[in-house]
């Protein structure tokens, strides 16, 4: 799919402009991409700010110049994560985020910006509340399990700084001994 868009580009247009943009912000803020690039999965050359601006900008020209459906973005979707990170997404977020490309681009079809407006705001709103949020891979171990791929994303929100319990870099809970005192 992506390299069938080689030939292909944006044109200098508001409605390219802005579709673009909202490719590139969403990507930069999806969980699971950021997740990928954190633990190094990513098999393409370049900073994490680098290959979101590709990925959204071959993503916002494939939406742009061909006729696509929700389907067709999810499947653009899955084949990239899955050949240039090596990621299955379980969460069902890209099909979310297909449907909002798809809904955004008939929106700027319609030379209409609320859509546009409402996505810049959500995504916004969305990073400020990820932003504290620890993540870490949850590998299954269990042996009779043979699929390396069931790994499951798990969420940690920071702890208190009134909480008296230590937490090491990765959110986990540092266990102490508690000295006792036996009286005789």
């Amino acid at each position: 799919m992506i390299q069938e868009l080689s030939g292909m580009d944006l044109p200098n247009t508001q409605k390219a402009i802005k579709l673009k943009e909202i490719c590139i912000k969403i990507l930069d803020a999806w969980v699971a991409l950021n997740l990928a690039f954190e633990n190094g999965a990513c098999l393409l050359p370049g900073t994490p700010k680098q290959i979101v601006e590709l990925f959204g900008s071959q993503l916002a020209i494939y939406i742009y110049n061909c006729e696509v459906d929700v389907d067709d973005i999810v499947e653009c979707l899955e084949i990239y994560l899955e050949k240039h990170f090596n990621l299955i997404i379980d969460d069902r977020s890209h099909i979310y985020i297909a449907n909002r490309l798809l809904e955004l681009y008939q929106d700027l079809s319609n030379q209409s910006d609320k859509l546009y407006e409402q996505l810049l705001k959500d995504i916004e709103d969305y990073k400020e509340q990820n932003k504290h949020i620890k993540h870490y891979i949850n590998v299954s171990s269990d042996e009779d399990d043979d699929d390396d791929d069931d790994q499951q994303v798990q969420e940690q929100q920071p702890q208190n700084q009134d909480d008296d319990r230590d937490y090491d870099s990765d959110g986990f809970q540092i266990v102490k001994s508690k000295s006792r005192h036996f009286q005789k």
